[in-house]
């Protein structure tokens, strides 16, 4: 069997910088992995670098190259599909071409715009257990409530199955978050001084965004027979107050 994607940086993350600006995070998709941020090739012009048009369809793909193989020596292909029109929808679809299973871990990293961290808070979590990365035990603990922000946050979200929300009253909005193919989310924000450490990140950002991950992650790693594909998907939508 082909060793797990399983290690932060072997993971699979398709990272959703900037993606509708009705969202807050508005147009380039790179595949990110332990090779650094990878670019995505648009298949109707394998020539160029996909940039995504509001209110588009489009489909985007990835395959192995020196730089991933010489960290992970395996076939894969990945094909992302975005549609961007009153809602954005994402399907990251993972195929194995290889003639072993491909076992692999996978996240759509998702940043989005709040008005302030401090009054954000993220539905649809009560009740399930989560990992807390930003304990050095690595502990685990139940979600009681909505997620609130005081401090920094990393934690990934065990048998998931709800659809979630961030209710933002500063903005007056709710975006809603449907998931395809998950049952683990990750909530992030670096706070104060992880952000001040982060080249990308200015000081003040953290108070203006909010990571919320559709994933597969920890136990809900999935496992892609030969010649299979796994679609990961999300859809977004904000309700205004």
């Amino acid at each position: 069997m082909i060793p797990p994607l399983q290690d932060e940086s072997h993971s699979v993350t398709m990272n959703i910088a900037q993606a509708n600006e009705a969202l807050g995070i508005p147009g380039v998709l790179s595949i990110r992995g332990g090779a650094g941020d990878l670019p995505l090739i648009d298949v109707h012009n394998p020539f160029a670098i996909a940039q995504i048009s509001a209110y588009a369809g489009q489909v985007l793909a990835y395959r192995p190259i020196d730089e991933t193989l010489a960290i992970w020596p395996h076939p894969f292909s990945l094909t992302l599909e975005v549609t961007i029109g009153a809602t954005l929808d994402l399907a990251l679809i993972s195929h194995n071409p290889d003639d072993q299973p491909l076992t692999l871990t996978q996240a759509l990293h998702t940043y989005f715009k709040v008005g302030d961290i401090r009054r954000a808070q993220v539905l649809g979590l009560a009740g399930y257990d989560y990992i807390d990365k930003v304990s050095e035990e690595g502990g685990r603990g139940t979600q009681s409530g909505p997620v609130n922000f005081d401090g920094p946050v990393n934690r990934i979200y065990l048998d998931t199955e709800d659809d979630l929300i961030i209710d933002d009253p500063v903005l007056g909005r709710r975006i809603h978050i449907e998931r395809e193919g998950s049952r683990s989310a990750v909530v992030w924000t670096p706070w104060i001084e992880q952000s001040r450490t982060m080249a990308d990140f200015g000081d003040e950002e953290y108070l203006g965004m909010v990571c919320v991950e559709t994933t597969n992650a920890a136990s809900d790693a999935v496992t892609i027979a030969p010649g299979a594909s796994y679609r990961l998907g999300t859809r977004y939508a904000i309700q205004r107050d």
